[in-house]
């Protein structure tokens, strides 16, 4: 049921994810590549950029009543919450990975100063700030309208640029530090899994 529902919303939005994803990259990565600090531009371009194509091409079911029309389905309000975190978490990871190829090749391609490789570092902020963005959006989403979900995802795209400060000194994967550096992502996913499991129980009970 989570699979075909999964599948469904691919195929009914697969021009606007591919578009989005497509639009959202080459922006980016002109953001990053025109200006100095590169590894701190994809950290944060990266993070404002692939949330825009998880979420926008999904922005029209929020306005149309197309939720309305899939909860009337023989398929649970729970399974409808599942497969939403599910594609979206989806779209980011394909999406993140396709950041980071076009990031390293344009590096080599630029032959720009190896200080400004690609690290496992840039790649678990960016993923975990990614996190943080879904957490807000969906809570607020399975709660309250469209507009409150929209001011909670304005919220997400500030907050993790404040504690990006704060993050990205902290991440570094060392075995001698690792209980210590692991701690914002653990916070991060436990809160994203409050998110899941709030919303999973909360939305079979919102009125449409």
């Amino acid at each position: 049921m989570i699979f075909n529902l999964i599948q469904r919303d691919f195929y009914a939005y697969r021009k606007q994810i591919l578009f989005m994803s497509g639009i959202t990259l080459v922006a980016g990565m002109f953001m990053i590549f025109v200006n100095t600090n590169l590894p701190q531009m994809f950290t944060s371009g990266a993070n404002s950029f692939i949330i825009v194509a998880i979420l926008i091409p999904f922005f029209p079911e929020l306005k149309n009543g197309v939720m309305l029309h899939t909860a009337s389905l023989p398929v649970t309000r729970k399974s409808m919450v599942t497969a939403r975190y599910a594609i979206s978490l989806l779209i980011g990871f394909i999406n993140l990975m396709v950041w980071v190829g076009v990031y390293i090749l344009l590096t080599k391609l630029l032959n720009t100063d190896p200080k400004y490789s690609m690290n496992f570092t840039m790649v678990v902020v960016v993923w975990l700030n990614l996190l943080l963005n879904l957490t807000l959006f969906y809570f607020a989403f399975y709660r309250f309208n469209y507009f409150g979900a929209i001011v909670f995802y304005l919220i997400s795209i500030f907050v993790p640029l404040i504690l990006q400060a704060n993050l990205l000194p902290r991440l570094q994967f060392s075995v001698a530090g690792f209980a210590y550096s692991m701690i914002p992502a653990i916070v991060i996913v436990g809160l994203f899994m409050v998110s899941y499991f709030s919303s999973w129980v909360y939305f079979p009970k919102k009125d449409l």
